[in-house]
């Protein structure tokens, strides 16, 4: 099993998987501080899974991040590095303007 999570600017949606079967679900507003949010979201789905099985991982999307760069709301200096298998680098810097190299 594994669970989803998706932060929007609005709410926050779970959902539990059993490969293409749909076990539990959970929406709920998107917190201020996102974590809570994602943490109630986790738990109320976890209230519904099945006694049976583990889940195996828990994947976290958002576009909180995007709409925020995009309406260039309240952002505070922030440094973003992603450097892994498919970026060689990739780094944004907000606050008192955008840069993105």
């Amino acid at each position: 099993m594994f669970i989803g999570v998706d932060v929007g600017g609005t709410n926050t949606d779970a959902v539990l998987m059993d490969g293409g079967d749909l076990l539990a679900k959970a929406k709920l507003p998107t917190t201020p501080d996102v974590t809570s949010g994602i943490v109630e979201a986790l738990k109320n789905v976890l209230t519904q899974r099945p006694p049976e099985g583990t889940v195996d991982g828990v994947m976290v999307g958002t576009t909180h991040f995007t709409n925020a760069l995009l309406e260039r709301k309240q952002l505070p200096p922030t440094a973003v590095d992603c450097d892994g298998a498919r970026w060689n680098s990739f780094w944004a810097f907000m606050g008192g303007g955008l840069a993105l190299v």
